[in-house]
């Protein structure tokens, strides 16, 4: 069962001064390339990080999510977002719902109203696949941008149909040494005539003897490695252009120097400089979303432009 995803902003976009250098997601040379030109580090099933828990996508909660990018119920964790945007105003950050349960759009209008959120979205001119720069966004304020895989209607604008704009490689993948670059949803869809794609990178394995699949902490390191870096260089290959959302399974790992961080920076072509990340005080307790998540299908990605993707399970909606 897919969920959804958080994409957030890896790096703050910040404006010094009007007189001095903008920088955009910590890179003067983001500032002017197009949404669809930029790569994002994104985490699976973001909302997924609980300790000891075999279907645990994570190591550490959104929070800590956001904060390491910069990055209950459904307005709960939507006002944990609404917050990081109002102490970040210069992070682009993107949420792509997998309406699993076919909620009606307006209970999605309705929550971010409640969160405090909506006011940050930006509606994309329908099926335009050329977008504003990370700048534009920034200064008119629409920072926030959200997809949702089934039942957009414009009675919400700013809720794209996530398969009119985005590209997904496949998602499910039991072999590390067969990651593939190519089109999975929408079937049939051409690469050059979608502006974005995402690509999933993360292991399955089967829990015990059964056919159900979980996440592969143990081979996180190695899979968020070179491994991870080679994936990405083959689909920028397949498809022409370099993947706009990366997304993994325990984003903090990595092996060799190479992390999901380090490898979106090569994408972009900017300077990666490494961090800290995680955070020590957290004791893997986040029972409440993660047990949700495993009863009601309704999923997001949050992206932001470094890319984070927080797959949360989100309840009453």
């Amino acid at each position: 069962m897919r969920s959804f995803y958080i994409i957030t902003a890896l790096t703050a976009l910040v404006f010094t001064s009007p007189a001095l250098s903008q920088q955009c997601n910590g890179h003067s040379e983001l500032c002017s390339r197009p949404y669809h030109q930029v790569a994002f580090p994104g985490t699976h099933n973001s909302f997924s990080a609980v300790k000891n828990n075999p279907a645990a996508n994570q190591f550490f909660p959104v929070a800590t999510q956001l904060n390491d990018e910069n990055a209950g119920t459904a307005v709960d964790t939507l006002k944990i977002i609404a917050d990081f945007m109002k102490a970040n105003p210069n992070e682009v950050i993107t949420i792509i719902w997998e309406n699993y349960d076919k909620i009606d759009v307006n209970s999605y209008a309705a929550a971010y109203q409640q969160a405090g959120l909506d006011k940050f979205a930006y509606t994309q001119p329908s099926g335009q696949q050329q977008w504003p720069t990370l700048s534009e966004l920034i200064s008119k304020g629409t920072t926030l941008i959200n997809f949702i895989d089934n039942g957009a209607s414009p009675s919400v604008p700013w809720l794209h149909d996530e398969f009119t704009y985005v590209i997904d490689t496949p998602f499910s993948n039991n072999d590390p040494n067969n990651w593939q670059c190519v089109v999975d949803r929408p079937p049939g869809a051409s690469p050059s005539s979608i502006s974005l794609y995402n690509v999933n990178h993360f292991l399955y394995g089967n829990l015990g003897e059964s056919n159900i699949e979980t996440p592969q902490p143990g081979s996180a390191s190695s899979t968020n490695g070179p491994n991870l870096e080679q994936h990405a260089q083959q689909c920028t290959k397949a498809f022409g252009r370099i993947p706009n959302f990366v997304s993994v399974d325990f984003y903090d790992q990595g092996s060799n120097n190479v992390n999901i961080f380090s490898v979106v920076a090569e994408l972009n072509n900017v300077t990666y400089t490494p961090k800290p990340l995680g955070d020590t005080s957290y004791n893997g307790n986040q029972t409440t979303t993660a047990n949700a998540s495993l009863q009601k299908g309704s999923g997001l990605y949050m992206m932001t432009s470094g890319l984070l993707f927080v797959a949360l399970v989100m309840v009453g909606l």
